[in-house]
């Protein structure tokens, strides 16, 4: 027959305490599960913010090409109020008010020596100075744009309107220019 064994008491009383310890854990199970669906939520959120980031960077950009295209823009339009204030620089403005689009062209090329006479198919009018022509370009404003169309059908340069206006009165007027 066998021996009876000896129970070994420090080792088990060991073996015990290892297992309380491991059995007071099990109250804090509920805790840990739920740090893990805390840690898994927190990764969600972590991508969403990182598509919402990257979304943010490409917004970004598209605004900064948006920017840059207006400054291009902006810089066309300097260079065309620049262009457009040199050719205003080389006009100047003869004496009849029309502009002589030449750089340092002098008016008084421009103006002829003798005025042909104006057609006349109208009643004369005859004031101090004697009789006076009296047609459409006696009396519409010659700064309008129609003072060129009337003057063409005519068969006279645009740049005579001021003039002949001018004559016009004075010879009303009984002046002679």
């Amino acid at each position: 027959m066998a021996a009876p064994q000896q129970t070994n008491w420090p080792a088990l009383s060991q073996a015990l305490a290892t297992v309380s310890a491991e059995t007071a854990l099990i109250p804090n199970a509920p805790a840990i599960v739920q740090n893990q669906q805390l840690h898994a939520q927190q990764q969600a959120l972590a991508q969403q913010l990182q598509a919402s980031n990257q979304q943010t960077q490409a917004s970004f950009q598209q605004i900064q090409a948006i920017l840059q295209q207006l400054q291009a823009t902006v810089q066309q339009v300097q260079a065309t109020v620049q262009q457009v204030q040199a050719n205003q620089a080389e006009t100047t403005t003869c004496l009849d008010g029309m502009p002589a689009r030449i750089a340092n062209a002098t008016c008084e090329l421009q103006l002829p020596l003798a005025y042909p006479p104006l057609p006349n198919n109208a009643a004369q009018p005859v004031g101090p100075g004697g009789p006076m022509p009296w047609t459409k370009l006696d009396i519409i404003n010659y700064t309008a744009p129609q003072a060129a169309d009337a003057l063409a059908a005519l068969g006279l340069p645009p740049q005579h309107t001021l003039i002949l206006r001018r004559q016009s009165l004075a010879r009303f007027f009984g002046f002679v220019l």
